[in-house]
């Protein structure tokens, strides 16, 4: 336990993770189109078309794109999980 701990310490105490959801067929339905992108390199980094056609690109630990399953996101953050079961004090917003 403590050898895992010492990992997760090394990775970074602040961790931050991306979901993208699916476009609605009702965002469908009123003309939205899906305005993220994903790098095929990276599976770290999404790409976020403006209004105005510029580019924004932001990178994340990992991305969680939107055919991802609640079991994907999970396996994301076992780890931090465990930590919270080890006594590690751990916040995942949602």
């Amino acid at each position: 336990k403590w050898l895992f701990n010492i990992v997760q310490e090394l990775r970074g105490n602040i961790r931050v993770f991306c979901r993208v959801r699916p476009i609605s067929s009702e965002e469908s339905k009123n003309g939205n189109i899906e305005i993220i992108n994903y790098p095929k390199d990276e599976e770290n980094e999404l790409i976020l078309t403006k209004k105005d056609g510029r580019l924004s690109k932001f990178e994340f630990d990992q991305v969680f794109k939107p055919g991802s399953t609640n079991m994907d996101v999970f396996q994301g953050v076992q780890d931090l999980c465990m930590s919270v079961l080890d006594g590690f004090n751990v916040c995942i917003f949602a």
